[in-house]
């Protein structure tokens, strides 16, 4: 049996549209992340950095793709973005010092994202535009509306008590 395919909108989505609005806190998915290579201008060695990818989940911007950027190293300090990120992801705040997990247990897991931008010229058109990225992953409670009690009076809509 081979592979099961089903196409995705493309990863600049959402750029027609033009940015997210700077501070903007949106529900969001996880989709993927990768390791990669950096070299920073100005030194001569690579720094390995962790790529986050992340599915916006509601509207007006749902499907577009947003992504974030940490260290690999991880530690429980709360400026450590990959332990932040992983501890709201995971729903565990703080995440214990033994706790081990790879890159692909925190795919497919529900959070929101707080939304910022920066300029920058386009790699296609060499244009200046401003990008969105993560700035900060939130755990799915930190900003989930409140559940509420109503106690069932009986009485219709129309009726008073």
């Amino acid at each position: 049996m081979g592979f099961e395919f089903v196409v995705q909108p493309a990863d600049d989505s959402g750029v027609e549209a033009g940015p997210i609005p700077d501070d903007t806190v949106v529900s969001a998915m996880l989709m993927a992340t990768e390791t990669r290579e950096t070299t920073f201008p100005g030194e001569s060695e690579p720094t390995t950095r962790m790529r986050w990818k992340f599915r916006i989940e509601e509207e007006p911007f749902l499907d577009r793709y947003v992504w974030g950027s940490s260290g690999v190293k991880i530690v429980n300090h709360p400026h450590c973005k990959i332990y932040t990120w992983a501890s709201a992801l995971f729903g565990i705040d703080p995440l214990p010092l033994d706790y081990g997990f790879n890159q692909e247990d925190l795919w497919q897991r529900p959070c929101r994202v707080l939304i910022g931008t920066r300029e920058g010229k386009d790699k296609k058109t060499g244009e200046d535009r401003t990008f969105n990225y993560v700035e900060d992953v939130l755990p799915v409670s930190a900003v989930a509306p409140v559940a509420t009690y109503v106690e069932d009076t009986g009485l219709e809509d129309d009726e008073t008590f």
